[in-house]
């Protein structure tokens, strides 16, 4: 499975694919969480996000033996439960919960940020 978006935000496809035994191809970005759910060789390879980089890594994700599928496969297994939902929004949740409860959430102005209340309408042959 390959990853090539430089900012993925938890990694899930990462996840989903190690868990069905499939490595995974990323491209190393700080910004990109994929890259912390891989371990080299064992669930995935990372590269730089250039076209022949990403090319090398999927042809040597090809190339790699049945042994590469059950490394992943058995990484999964040995870090399911860290990656596991509840294990994540569990912190999210905690933090939530000790926000103060007593300010109003505010929605903002329209156009910044926030949805409109204005609504578009979609005509035929004319785009969104």
């Amino acid at each position: 499975m390959v990853v090539a978006s430089v900012r993925e935000g938890y990694g899930l496809m990462a996840v989903e694919a190690a868990a069905c035994g499939t490595p995974s191809v990323v491209v190393a970005n700080p910004e990109n969480v994929a890259t912390g759910r891989i371990t080299e060789s064992l669930s995935g390879l990372v590269y730089e996000p250039t076209a022949a980089e990403i090319a090398d890594g999927i042809v040597r994700a090809i190339a790699a033996d049945k042994n590469f599928r059950t490394t992943t496969a058995a990484w999964y297994a040995d870090h399911a439960e860290e990656m596991g939902m509840a294990r994540v929004v569990s912190p999210m949740v905690e933090l939530f919960a000790s926000l103060d409860q007593t300010r109003p959430l505010s929605m903002g102005q329209p156009g910044r940020g926030t949805p409109s209340r204005r609504r578009h309408s979609r005509q035929p042959g004319r785009g969104l």
